[in-house]
């Protein structure tokens, strides 16, 4: 019996873009965030939905890409997180 250990390869996907924070009709999330598709997909190849995000450089949040049906997807900002990093509505 081998007493090899096995080893897993790990790869950290990163990207930056620009969207703006929309309105969104729901007591618990506040806004979203449209997110190219390209991005969107690139992390989507793994199996998880489950990304850090962290908004105009404020504290890294963890979060899910959410498609919304028609092949483009975006991030949910709750209530909490707009009031806490100060961002407005159409704000970049």
């Amino acid at each position: 019996m081998s007493n090899a250990k096995k080893t897993s390869t790990v790869e950290i996907l990163t990207a930056k873009f620009n969207s703006v924070l929309s309105n969104m009709d729901s007591p618990l999330w506040n806004g979203h965030l449209p997110m190219p598709t390209s991005i969107a997909k690139k992390f989507l190849k793994s199996d998880s939905r489950r990304i850090l995000c962290s908004i105009n450089d404020h504290e890294a949040y963890p979060c899910a890409i959410m498609p919304n049906g028609d092949d483009h997807y975006f991030i949910l900002v709750n209530k909490a997180l707009v009031k806490k990093m100060k961002i407005q509505f159409g704000a970049v």
